[in-house]
């Protein structure tokens, strides 16, 4: 947490207390969100990106609220390409004196993995994320290295939907292991390691 605090010349006393910030990657957008615990003398707050970490442009400006009590904020940086962007705060007082957050940086895609198997490898838990571009029925069968099914599962999903099924290999032995995914007579196979 960051305390920025400023006593200017005219004697007005300005203060911002605990300002906390973070950006959050989402597909092709950032969630910028910020919160302070006390707000007193400011303006606003200029939302500041970069592409190379070192020029920023501006955009967006937010309003402050200013007074007691948790103050909270939020700005969607949207319709971006993929790639990695910083960002920072402007932040401003009202005789327009202003101080900087300390930059956050975002990596973004723009497309959705239809299909993830993770973590890879894996001491125990395995997890497998479906995202339906359209209404389907999957069929997920893990097999082990000799050929052998070890666990199997099904999942119908509608039109954009999203679902984790989640699997323990805690009880069989240390080795890889291939998950299936099937629908609609497609098949894609992982290779996970047990560990």
């Amino acid at each position: 947490m960051r305390v920025l605090q400023h006593i200017l010349l005219t004697g007005l006393y300005h203060y911002l207390y605990n300002l906390v910030f973070n950006a959050i990657g989402n597909i092709c957008n950032v969630d910028l969100q910020w919160s302070v615990t006390q707000e007193l003398n400011f303006s606003h707050y200029e939302v500041l990106r970069s592409h190379n970490a070192s020029s920023f442009v501006k955009i967006g400006t937010v309003q402050a609220s200013n007074g007691q009590g948790e103050k909270n904020y939020s700005y969607i940086d949207e319709q971006l390409t993929e790639g990695e962007y910083t960002y920072k705060l402007k932040v401003v007082d009202i005789d327009n004196t202003f101080d900087y957050t300390t930059t956050k940086s975002v990596l973004i895609r723009c497309e959705e993995e239809a299909l993830t198997v993770f973590p890879n490898p894996t001491s125990d838990m395995l997890h497998v994320n479906i995202k339906s571009v359209e209404a389907s029925y999957y069929v997920v069968n893990i097999y082990d290295a000799v050929g052998k099914l070890v666990m199997s599962t099904d999942a119908e999903l509608n039109e954009n939907e999203y679902k984790q099924l989640t699997f323990s290999l805690a009880q069989y032995s240390n080795g890889f292991y291939y998950v299936h995914v099937i629908s609609d007579g497609n098949k894609e196979v992982y290779k996970v390691l047990k560990q």
